[in-house]
């Protein structure tokens, strides 16, 4: 499995609840943790996403022959981006165009926490008023890893920020961020860091659900 976080993480990170008693929970190592198809789905606008953990990458307009540096680019990092082999393209090849050729990639589902860096969230936010804090980020994720792995099997866990960028990205451009910690500019305001774990059974249909982690209670404090 791989189980990665980045090396800048703040040592606090936070988390923001409508209801006290959904904070008091977190309090005593319940941990709810959502899904991307949830994310998706959510109606409000400052909260859903429904092109959450999606990238799009284009060609562009590229004119040339199959020894052309941009079509050979573009061809190596559509294969691996999408997993398939979707140009093939050698010396023999000439007077190519390509134009707007779009590759997409997404995960289907994935378990998610969502926290940000910001201690002080304006009051009447989208995600709540009561505020907990969090005082190790990478023990806490670490110890819901452990807790979620004796649920089911993972492929993956990724604790990173959420890059605030364009999901599309062209030619020889590099990607914006890691898939799933892209999101549009305009949630820039929640300085979001993000627990993902992507289970191994990915036709499963998964459900939002309170996972039993006691470990994690000493970790967290309410926010005064």
């Amino acid at each position: 499995m791989l189980f990665r976080y980045a090396t800048d993480l703040p040592t606090r990170l936070y988390r923001y609840f409508p209801e006290l008693w959904q904070a008091d929970a977190l309090l005593e190592g319940k941990v709810w943790l959502s899904t991307l198809s949830a994310c998706r789905g959510y109606e409000d606008a400052d909260r859903g996403d429904p092109e959450e953990a999606s990238l799009r990458y284009s060609s562009g307009i590229i004119h040339g022959n199959g020894a052309s540096e941009e079509v050979q680019v573009f061809a190596r990092r559509a294969r691996a981006f999408s997993g398939f082999k979707l140009l093939d393209v050698d010396d023999s090849v000439q007077d190519l165009t390509l134009k707007d050729n779009v590759v997409s990639a997404s995960f289907a589902d994935a378990y998610v926490l969502c926290l940000t860096s910001d201690e002080a969230m304006p009051s009447g936010n989208a995600f709540g008023d009561c505020g907990i804090a969090i005082s190790d980020s990478v023990l806490f994720f670490r110890l819901l890893t452990i807790a979620l792995r004796e649920e089911l099997q993972l492929d993956a866990a990724v604790l990173a920020a959420v890059t605030y960028a364009s999901r599309t990205f062209v030619g020889a451009d590099s990607p914006p961020g890691m898939l799933g910690f892209v999101k549009p500019r305009h949630y820039e305001w929640q300085r979001e860091f993000r627990m993902l774990w992507l289970p191994t059974q990915r036709d499963a249909r998964i459900q939002p659900f309170e996972l039993q982690c006691s470990a994690v209670a000493r970790l967290c404090n309410r926010i005064v």
